[in-house]
């Protein structure tokens, strides 16, 4: 996912940016990595906290 595929050289390139699937660059894969973990723990932790408010 965080492959830089401007560092292989022009001949290979094409086949290591099917292989990654991304025309992201590294900090700008991480930075989505990061917002959608962030999203999907708050979603989560929503849920946990609606469910044991349920309990009570």
């Amino acid at each position: 996912m965080l492959t830089d595929v401007a560092a292989y050289p022009d001949d290979e390139r094409s086949f290591a940016q099917a292989l990654v699937g991304s025309h992201l660059s590294a900090p700008a894969a991480t930075a989505v990595f990061c917002l959608y973990t962030a999203a999907v723990t708050a979603a989560g932790f929503w849920a946990y906290c609606q469910r044991n408010a349920k309990a009570r």
